[in-house]
């Protein structure tokens, strides 16, 4: 059910539920590729072990397939005991670095275009495709006639190096023949033994030929005399003529676009010039070379007031940070050599797998993220498309420290994986000034059991002033397992200080307090003292955990606000919190916002304090522009065109600014008027705000598809709901969902997410009833999530519950359009058994036009004690609106003699209030035994009800 429970550190590891994915080295595949379900070896098409475990098989190769998994573990490890090729890198799983570990692609190599052509040299180069083992060793082969793959045939050979990866690889030659045709091949071999040859040969022919010229790079330049520097690094055969470029805008490839060109004669090898700058102003350089035969630019170089450097974990070059080719590798470095007096930007591109704590204490500077990293100064950006992330090796660190700042700004990075006894698992911010977050996601990060107080699992921020904007905090958890512990903040605390968070969503984070008496506050955001606005903001999923769910010990799930804090919220979507949504205090005030779905929508901010809001609980209903109406959401927090919340805030959109790139509807109609309620949207979101995507899914599609389009479906709801994202539609197309293709069960757990299945009949998601155990469904801690026009059936469960569908601790969860119908729960000596249909705990949820039948919870007879408590439905607590359903010919059997018997084979409910309208319940049945008794074989109810 679970691939990983509990405070497991995971290093290089695939689960399927996606545990720790994007961190330290962990994976998240739909499928494997086993080669079967009893040896569990992994496909692969250059050989697989087959009918064995670590002996007694043989050795085939798959016809077309290989996993994911070859090759994935640490890259620092050596393969010392997997079979050749080994790819230089451990398996996955139970087999790796053993003698049957699957083989890896064997050693490969390939030829690229020759460069820096002149009469009697050349540089030829080439890329090292796949290892196959440790260590290859690199030639190239070359000569005026073509020797294909036989050494003998070539005229000579000249050696390019030693590489540990895959890669480019060059090497300059010379004596050549002047228009003679030259033939050239690549030629690798490794430690195994192996060797490639690359196919087919490159040709060129030794001619006079356009120079190469590269920038070099600058010194002293912050100015005011700064020097510019150079390199050709072929002439061509003819010696060309280069010119130094420069100016406050970029001149690109013509010299008379450039505010500054300086003449420099005939260059071979390094040049250099100084000139006079403003020290308060930017500027481009570039170099220009030419000759008879062409021409040729190097790249443009930054200087001047702002200090650029580039950091890359992958580059190869000079280790200067002068452009991407040579950026940095090392971000802590990036970070202490920084120039004083003036701005420093530091472009990143990549993934950043940090060894220790990143601790940054120079002003400032400011980190930007989302670079493609290739080329360009600095280039193509796309924070989706080519994410920077900052994460960590062993799990047992924070993230980053900044400490004393200030004019400091990080955009576009993903602070990710952070871990520790520490307050603030992702960001330590401290006595920080004038610092920016802008489009940062913090996600995934935890601070446990720090002290008897534990303080903000994503951020911590102390005495510090700031501005977060459009930015996504996600899954932080603050946690402690021992007694009497304060956990504190899950997604962000702050403490002090003045902050602005605009345009920003925190979604399903978690304060946890596990221990006796433990206390749990502030699940999504928790402020303590200072000055503080949020201002479009949407807080959504959030939980405040602790030793119990009463407010003694769990609070301000949402936000809480506390001590000396004033904090002023405006147009703020607070919504499907498990507890409270918003607990301020006097100096909370709150305005042309949305309060929903929440146990307790705002407690303890005084009623004048709110304004123009819409709220479920009703405060301050009829007064101030308050009022009480569904908001009507879809998607992600979105609401419907018939919404009572368009038009209803207190002043205009454009007063908000909220108006020209802002939208509340899923069709982008920007706002306009007076202003709408609750969080907008940017109708052209980008990330980490990214706008949802639909996912189709059919038994005729495949999971290698993008499944986007009909056309183009995934095969498995599993796979879908995995890629889904807050807001996500998934279309299940007709057909029978088993577990030959799916992982039951099944499982919502973000916002907004939708499975809609083609009709109840048609969509069928199917167990082996009691072949196999196999529960159906989940849906957990989902707000607004629905499950539509589906059959869920054929669960089955051995003393456990919820055989078809749990629903657990969601809010605003939809039922609408389904059958749960033949699910089983079974149990002998002293079973206690709930729910074979559904299970519900602490949800509230609405059921529509749905058909719960033939589920049967049965307990052996004997004299032991248990009991089967709803066999259609076990509702243990929050709140349900049930219309249009039926329940028919549902059981729950039990045969104890000691125990408290069965109760309610069509519907148990505790919690409440529950509503029930329209509804049949008809042939439900307690077959039991006799003693002990017995009750409600169609309903038993023990809360609030409305029939």
């Amino acid at each position: 059910d679970e691939d990983v429970v509990g405070s497991i550190r995971l290093y290089y590891s695939c689960t399927e539920d996606g545990d720790n994915e994007g961190v330290q080295g962990c994976v998240r595949v739909d499928d494997p590729l086993f080669v079967d379900n009893t040896y569990f070896h992994l496909r692969s098409q250059y050989g697989h072990y087959v009918n064995g475990f670590f002996s007694g098989g043989s050795w085939i190769n798959d016809s077309s397939t290989n996993s994911y998994l070859i090759d994935r573990c640490n890259p620092n490890v050596v393969p010392a005991f997997e079979p050749s090729p080994n790819g230089a890198v451990v398996n996955m799983g139970a087999y790796g670095n053993t003698e049957v570990a699957s083989k890896s692609h064997p050693l490969d190599v390939t030829n690229k275009l020759v460069t820096g052509v002149s009469p009697t040299a050349a540089t030829l180069n080439g890329t090292l495709l796949y290892v196959g083992d440790p260590i290859v060793h690199l030639w190239f082969y070359y000569g005026t006639n073509d020797g294909l793959n036989v050494a003998s045939s070539w005229q000579t050979n000249v050696y390019a190096g030693m590489k540990t990866s895959d890669g480019d690889f060059s090497k300059a030659i010379s004596g050549l023949l002047s228009n003679k045709t030259y033939y050239y091949r690549a030629f690798a071999s490794n430690s195994a033994g192996a060797t490639a040859w690359a196919s087919p040969s490159f040709s060129f022919i030794p001619q006079l030929s356009e120079p190469v010229v590269e920038t070099r790079g600058v010194e002293n330049e912050g100015g005011p005399i700064v020097t510019l520097k150079g390199e050709v690094t072929s002439s061509g055969g003819d010696s060309p003529y280069v010119y130094v470029c420069w100016g406050i805008s970029n001149g690109g490839t013509s010299t008379s676009a450039w505010d500054h060109v300086i003449p420099m004669g005939i260059q071979l090898g390094t040049f250099q010039t100084n000139v006079t700058i403003d020290v308060n102003s930017n500027y481009f350089f570039n170099c220009f070379a030419t000759n008879n035969y062409g021409s040729d630019w190097g790249d443009v170089v930054l200087f001047g007031r702002y200090r650029v450097r580039y950091v890359k974990k992958t580059a190869t070059g000079l280790n200067n940070g002068q452009n991407w080719t040579d950026a940095y590798t090392d971000l802590q470095y990036a970070l202490n050599n920084t120039a004083q007096g003036k701005t420093n930007i530091i472009y990143l591109a990549g993934t950043y797998t940090i060894p220790a704590e990143l601790v940054w204490t120079n002003s400032y500077i400011w980190l930007k993220g989302g670079y493609e990293g290739i080329s360009g100064y600095p280039g193509n950006r796309d924070p989706d498309q080519w994410p920077t992330i900052i994460s960590n090796i062993a799990a047992t660190i924070r993230v980053m420290s900044l400490i004393r700042v200030t004019n400091c700004m990080i955009e576009n990075v993903i602070i990710s994986g952070g871990k520790g006894n520490v307050d603030g698992g992702g960001l330590y911010i401290v006595r920080c000034t004038n610092l920016t977050l802008n489009g940062v996601t913090v996600s995934y990060n935890s601070a446990n059991d720090a002290a008897t107080y534990t303080y903000g699992g994503g951020v911590f921020a102390s005495n510090s002033y700031g501005l977060v904007t459009n930015c996504w905090f996600e899954q932080n958890l603050v946690r402690s397992v021992q007694a009497n512990r304060y956990t504190i903040g899950g997604g962000i605390y702050i403490r002090d200080g003045i902050w602005t968070l605009r345009d920003t969503v925190i979604y399903f984070n978690q304060s946890e307090s596990a221990g006796s008496s433990g206390s749990a506050y502030g699940g999504g955001i928790y402020f303590q003292n200072g000055t503080h606005r949020m201002k479009n903001c949407l807080i959504v999923q959030n939980y405040s955990k602790g030793s119990s769910d009463s407010i003694t010990y769990s609070r301000g799930d949402g936000i809480m606000v506390a001590g000396t804090a004033a904090v002023n919220l405006n147009n703020c979507t607070i919504a499907g919190n498990k507890g409270e949504g918003l607990r301020g205090n006097a100096t909370t005030v709150i305005s042309n916002s949305i309060l929903w779905a929440n146990v307790d929508d705002v407690t303890n901010v005084p009623l004048a304090n709110i304004s123009y809001c819409d709220i479920e609980d009703g405060d301050n209903k009829g007064n101030q522009g308050c009022f009480s109406i569904d908001p009507q959401f879809e998607r992600f927090c979105y609401v419907m065109t018939t919404s009572s919340c368009i038009n209803a805030g207190g002043q205009t959109a454009a007063s908000a600014g909220l108006a020209g790139i802002y939208t509340v509807l899923t069709n982008g109609t920007v706002d306009s008027g007076m202003v709408d309620l609750g969080y907008h949207h940017r109708i052209n979101p980008t990330a980490p705000n990214a706008r949802w995507r639909d996912l189709y899914v059919s038994l005729t599609g495949s999971n290698s598809n993008s499944g986007t389009n009909p056309a183009a479906p995934l095969k498995t709801i599993t796979y879908a709901l995995a890629r889904s994202r807050p807001g996500t539609y998934i279309y299940v197309a007709a057909g029978l969902y088993t577990t030959n293709s799916e992982t039951f069960p099944i499982i919502v757990r973000h916002a907004g997410v939708r499975v809609i299945g083609a009709g109840r009949t048609s969509t069928i998601l199917s167990g082996s009833g009691t072949a196999a155990y196999s529960q159906i469904a989940k849906a957990e801690n989902s707000a607004f999530g629905r499950l539509q026009n589906l059959r869920v059936t054929r669960g089955y469960r051995w003393y456990d519950n919820g055989a078809g569908l749990i629903v657990s601790n969601t809010a605003g969860f939809q039922i609408y359009g389904c059958e749960i119908v033949s699910n089983y729960l079974a149990g002998s000596a002293n079973a206690y058994l709930y729910g074979a249909g559904i299970l519900a705990i602490m949800s509230t949820v609405d059921m529509y036009d749905c058909i719960v039948s033939t589920n049967r919870s049965y307990e052996n007879a004997g004299p032991w004690n248990g009991w089967c408590y709803g066999g259609g439905i076990y509702v243990a607590s929050g709140e349900w609106r049930i219309r249009r359903t039926v329940f028919n010919r549902n059981e729950a059997w039990s045969g104890n003699f000691s125990g408290a018997g069965s109760h309610g084979a069509g519907l148990y409910l505790l919690g409440g209030p529950h509503v029930l309208e329209n509804c049949l319940i008809v042939q439900n049945n307690l077959p039991g035994s006799a003693s002990p008794a017995h009750y409600g074989d169609g309903m038993y109810v023990n809360s609030a009800v409305t029939l």
